[in-house]
This record gives C-alpha cells, structure tokens and sequence, in this order.
C-alpha cells in the first residue's frame, strides 16, 4: 500500500503544533504557578523560561513557517521540515538527558518525544508538492467469501480499539495529570452508555461491510460490493460516526478534558484526507450507483 499523509495533513499537523507552542508559553507567561510541572527536579521555577526564546523562535515559529510552506505548495517546506525536525529531536533528547538525570520530567520528556516522532514521519513521507490528500492505494479483498472477510475484519477492530480505545486515552490521561490539568467529574453511567451504544453501531456497521460488502474497513481489504443496507442504509459513514461517539464515552468516563480536541483531530484528520480519497475510490468503481447513494443518504446527519 502506498500511503502518504499528504500535504493538507501535514499542514494541519504543522499549523496546529506552531500555535499551541505559542499558547503554551502564553499559559506560563499567565500563570506562573503552572511552570512547576515543566521543570526537574530541584531545579528553581524559572528554569523553564531559559527556553522561552528558542522555543517560540525555532519549535513554534518554524512549525508555522513550514506550515505555511506547505499551504502554498513551496519546495523549500521539505528543508524547513527537516530543520524542524532536526532542532525538535535535539530538543527530546534534551529532555531525555534532564529525565534521566534529574528525574522529575517526565511528561514534558514524552510531549516532545511523540512530537518529534510525528514530524520526522512528516519530513520522510511528505513533500509540499504531494497530493494535498493522501495518496492511499485501495486494493479489493481477495476473500472468497463473508467469513475471511469477517475474520479479518474482528482482528482490526481488536487492535484498533485497543490502541485508540484504550492505549492512547491511557498516555492523554497520563500527561493530563502530569501537568496538572483537572479532569471534570466522571460521568460514568452515561459515558458507559454512549459507549456502548457507539459499540454496538460500529459493530454493526463492520457486520454489514463484511457480510454484505465481503470486505473489511480498511482500504488494503476494500469491498468488492458497495454496501448500502444495515447502518449504511441511513448514513455513509457508520463507522466514523461509531468511532467519535466511542471516544466521547471514553471521555465522559475518564473525565478527561485533553480527550476532546483528541476527538476531534480524529474527526477532522478522517473529514479532510481520508474521506475525499475513500469517495473518489468509490466513485471510480461504482459509478452512477455510488452517486445516486451519495445523493440520496447524507455522510454524517442520518436519512431517515
């Protein structure tokens, strides 16, 4: 499979990571109590503003410039991409030095670590002349039938709400109280609701694209058939619409308020680079039947 993030996704990543470094330093600069969380062990308060001019001039300020290269479609964004990537990944093994050292930094030495892992895949898969979606190369199963189809389909979903479900909100959870932001009430009976609910609409919906469309949801095991019955009889994207809901009931049950915008760099990741390309995909193979579909059953507000 040849999978690209593309350019609009990586101008995302990019716009997004250059303005929250600069509200970061806006929440210290407001409220000076919060720099404890940032700081090793032992080492005074203001430890941490020693990073306030690199930090704003090359991590947060060359995030926005190599986003605005790759808004504008400029070769030069590959090379501010990779000196982005070389001045963040100084700067994690920085934070690794001062963990292992001090002890204490934990949090900020994972913040980077993962940040720093997400541009570097940006600087080896992406160039600002790439597709603006990503380049995703759909292949239709080649299972004989809804069993294997099946089969497969119950091993992803395993793995991915075991990753995106469970690991994940873990990690949120851990540099939430890393940093000390308070969590709101769990709301642990209607947070157990909407996730089941979501639980049973995604199975379902993986159910119908198996048995009715003999494939899986992912583009390497495409449906040979186009599935419109079951949930997709009342909305396109079923499983989607399944996924948020269950990040919400992970949400109201951890009462995690970094759980949100989790939720929604999902929705907007899956809304703006994956569904344009999964559309075209399936305009190209089913032709006016997928375009009647499309017109008579709405992508996310269900048609009833």
């Amino acid at each position: 499979m040849n999978l690209k993030p593309g350019t609009r996704l990586a101008w995302l990543y990019l716009l997004t990571q250059g303005v929250s470094g600069f509200l970061w330093w806006v929440w210290l600069a407001v409220d000076p109590a919060s720099r404890v969380y940032f700081v090793p062990d032992g080492l005074p308060d203001s430890f941490v503003v020693s990073f306030a001019i690199p930090d704003l001039l090359l991590f947060a300020t060359g995030s926005l410039s190599t986003a605005l290269a790759f808004a504008l479609r400029k070769p030069i964004g590959s090379s501010l991409l990779w000196v982005l990537s070389g001045v963040m990944l100084y700067a994690a093994l920085l934070c690794l030095g001062l963990q292992i050292h001090y002890g204490g930094y934990s949090v900020p030495t994972l913040m980077m670590l993962i940040a720093t892992l997400c541009t570097l895949i940006f600087a080896c898969t992406t160039k600002p002349t790439d597709p603006v979606f990503p380049v995703i190369s759909f292949r239709v199963t080649d299972a004989s039938g809804p069993w294997p189809a099946l089969r497969k389909t119950l091993l992803q979903i395993i793995v991915f709400w075991g990753v995106f479900l469970w690991l994940l909100p873990m990690v949120i959870g851990y540099i939430e109280r890393g940093i000390g932001i308070s969590g709101f009430r769990s709301l642990q009976v209607l947070g157990w609701g909407v996730l089941f609910a979501a639980s049973v609409l995604g199975l379902a919906s993986a159910w119908a694209m198996s048995w009715h469309g003999r494939g899986t949801p992912l583009p390497t095991d495409a449906a040979p058939n186009l599935v419109i019955r079951g949930p997709y009889a009342l909305v396109r994207n079923p499983m989607v619409i399944a996924g948020l809901m269950q990040g919400l009931g992970v949400m109201l049950i951890l009462g995690s308020w970094l759980m949100l915008p989790y939720i929604m760099l999902g929705g907007i990741y899956w809304q703006f680079c994956v569904r344009p390309v999964e559309e075209a995909d399936l305009r190209a193979r089913f032709g006016d039947e997928f375009v009647e579909y499309e017109n008579r059953v709405h992508c996310w507000v269900p048609s009833f």
